[in-house]
């Protein structure tokens, strides 16, 4: 009797809230001119952690040859039904990285480097960092993506 009783006491005592988003990574195929691209969304890490250091990472990948693409990008964050952010990036070498920095600032605060044709942002070696209330709190965030150039050619159609 004492056994079952301690193993109801177990089952019974909470040990914490957990909160997930998903998978934290998604991959979207399209067809752009003659090329099959893949464009991956990544959150990391993968579940929810207010102390963990979390980054947005984005690769653009020819699907015939599996290469990166250099690219730009219009991207925007939604959360809850809210628009986030809806800003143009530019990768480095088809990857995107920023190293995300949750605030209670209401405004999003980006730090990196601006080229010229689509003002769209870009580190170089390093990744941006971004701050705001962005990955502040569990749940689905869902990215809306439109390819605006890929190796500096612009793209008309998606």
């Amino acid at each position: 009797m004492k056994k079952l009783a301690i193993l109801l006491l177990v089952v019974l005592v909470p040990i914490g809230l957990v909160y997930g988003q998903g998978l934290g990574l998604e991959t979207i195929k399209l067809n752009i001119g003659d090329k099959k691209i893949a464009v991956t969304t990544q959150i990391i890490p993968t579940e929810f952690s207010e102390s963990a250091q979390k980054q947005i990472v984005m690769t653009v990948t020819d699907s015939i040859t599996t290469k990166n693409i250099d690219a730009v990008l219009l991207v925007s964050m939604n959360h809850d039904g809210k628009e986030i952010f809806k800003e143009y990036f530019a990768t480095t070498n088809g990857v995107l990285r920023m190293d995300v920095s949750p605030t209670s600032d209401s405004r999003i605060k980006i730090t990196g480097l601006q080229e010229k044709t689509y003002n769209a942002w870009h580190s170089g070696s390093k990744p941006l960092e971004i701050s705001g209330p962005i990955l502040d709190s569990g749940g689905l965030y869902r990215f809306d993506v439109e390819i605006k150039s890929l190796d500096s050619q612009p793209v008309t159609k998606q």
